[in-house]
């Protein structure tokens, strides 16, 4: 299914915010999201009665993955190393390094998370907000970079809404009412 025309969110990445009262919240600016969407994941599994002809009869709820995924731009040394397998901070240039191992250095089933808790921070105090407690980070499956000016870079991101400690995974808010 397609998006249905839903509005897409520009905004600024922080990753651990601490208070919502001013910008960057207490936490550590990540980068910029021009056209990110926040997916809710849910697939729904269909009931259907054969003698009406196999019309649908009732939704029942299966599993739910919600995730938010963007083109994370202007990203910041600290975003890069806090998002991406393998990414860190360099010694001599202070700028974010992506290096990838030899294969099979790195093992099937070795786990690639660095999460935390993610705030998307729209540029307008009017549009929504979106939290989510215990955001997973990974770069989108088959996307690549945009290869252009390095503030222009962009990487296609995914972060799965996981439960956090208290069973949340995500809000959808005014920056205001967004709950820590």
């Amino acid at each position: 299914m397609g998006s249905f025309g839903v509005r897409r969110i520009t905004g600024k990445l922080i990753l651990n915010p601490t208070n919502i009262t001013a910008f960057p919240y207490g936490g550590i600016e990540m980068g910029t999201v021009r056209d990110g969407r926040m997916r809710l994941g849910q697939t729904p599994l269909y009931e259907e009665a054969e003698e009406w002809g196999g019309q649908p009869v009732d939704v029942i709820q299966s599993e739910t993955v919600p995730m938010f995924v963007a083109i994370m731009a202007e990203w910041s040394n600290e975003g890069v190393s806090r998002s991406l397998s393998g990414a860190t901070i360099g010694a001599v240039t202070r700028r974010a390094v992506q290096t990838h191992d030899q294969i099979g250095a790195t093992r099937a089933g070795t786990s690639i998370t660095k999460g935390g808790k993610l705030l998307v921070a729209p540029d307008s105090p009017q549009d929504q907000a979106v939290i989510i407690y215990n955001a997973i980070p990974h770069p989108a499956p088959d996307a690549d970079p945009a290869w252009t000016e390095a503030r222009e870079w962009g990487i296609p991101m995914v972060w799965v809404a996981g439960l956090d400690i208290q069973k949340r995974t995500y809000q959808i808010s005014p920056v205001a009412g967004i709950v820590l």
